[in-house]
């Protein structure tokens, strides 16, 4: 696998949830996670978790049920 050979010090992933229930109520799981910090960003080792509706308001194309 490619993905094995070219970092070298090892690689991670992504990981997408949904949340059943209300925008709100998803929101409400990002905020009280222990294990990830409420953050945007792909570019460094940390582990966040965002809210794409949060940050992308009225307008998002992010699901809303």
């Amino acid at each position: 696998m490619i993905a094995s050979r070219q970092p070298r010090d090892g690689f991670s992933g992504m990981l997408s949830l949904h949340v059943n229930g209300d925008w709100q109520r998803s929101l409400r799981t990002a905020e009280n996670g222990e294990l990830f910090t409420r953050a945007t960003s792909l570019g460094g080792v940390e582990s966040l978790v965002e809210h794409r509706r949060a940050f992308e308001g009225p307008d998002s194309t992010s699901p809303r049920t």
